[in-house]
């Protein structure tokens, strides 16, 4: 499916798009003073973009091609005539920098328009909640497509054995979570673990792959936590594989 990125401006050849801006305002329209011979690849593609589009825009229509709203030029739709206020082409960014000397020229499109994997794939890896996961083909699809690794969360109210019945949870000892130091923050979250785990499930989102494995090694050592939480053959404690995912439950 088509999805809708947008991008953050490309700010590393600002000084050469004010250089190259400069001498086309001036006596040099066409550009012909500007050499790429010393240029690499990258900035030689942004050059002749700049310098098309430098083109494209003296030769643009007024009433055509675009209409002004005030002072400030604006894109027109090709067959509504009607102005567009999200497309903005690098001759229109030129045509605006011409019109006001405080315009920044922006090199980058404001947005592109790519696959919803390509753009999930862009990212380390991400972690989500569904309520709609679906059955064993949708779970499928996702590990295939997007190699996504799934498990079900239960219900907090339902996985709690001892309460009476669904009641709005009550948060305890909040403000006695966070502790001063790396270790002590470790063998806080640990104690809560395993005091919980009996009745209900846990799940510890770590900061990294480093203070993952730091609380998975104290826990699985923590004498406190019950026998049958450390075989192999019930789910006690386990570690997520989700790629560099920092997560155990």
């Amino acid at each position: 499916n088509p999805e809708v990125c947008w991008l953050a401006p490309d700010d590393s050849l600002s000084e050469e798009y004010k250089d190259w801006f400069a001498k086309y305002q001036g006596n040099d329209p066409d550009l012909r003073s500007v050499s790429e011979r010393a240029m690499d690849e990258y900035t030689k593609k942004a050059f002749r973009k700049f310098r098309d589009a430098c083109k494209q825009a003296d030769s643009k229509v007024r009433g055509v091609d675009f209409d002004l709203i005030g002072d400030k030029p604006y894109v027109l739709d090709k067959v509504t005539k009607m102005p567009m206020r999200g497309t903005i082409p690098l001759w229109l960014d030129v045509m605006r920098a011409r019109a006001d000397p405080r315009h920044d020229l922006r090199p980058s499109p404001p947005q592109t328009v790519t696959s919803k994997v390509a753009s999930y794939a862009s990212y380390l890896h991400i972690f989500g909640l569904t309520a709609s996961l679906g059955g064993p083909a949708e779970r499928k699809f996702l590990r295939e497509h997007y190699d996504a690794v799934s498990f079900k969360v239960p219900s907090y109210l339902d996985s709690c054995p001892h309460t009476a019945g669904k009641q709005r949870p009550v948060l305890k000892e909040s403000q006695h979570m966070l502790q001063d130091g790396e270790d002590a923050q470790i063998e806080r979250v640990v104690r809560i673990a395993v005091a919980n785990c009996p009745n209900v499930p846990v799940l510890v989102l770590a900061e990294n792959p480093h203070m993952r494995q730091r609380f998975l090694s104290a826990l699985r050592d923590c004498p406190q936590l019950p026998a049958e939480f450390r075989s192999a053959d019930c789910h006690g404690v386990q570690e997520v594989a989700s790629d560099g995912g920092e997560l155990v439950r």
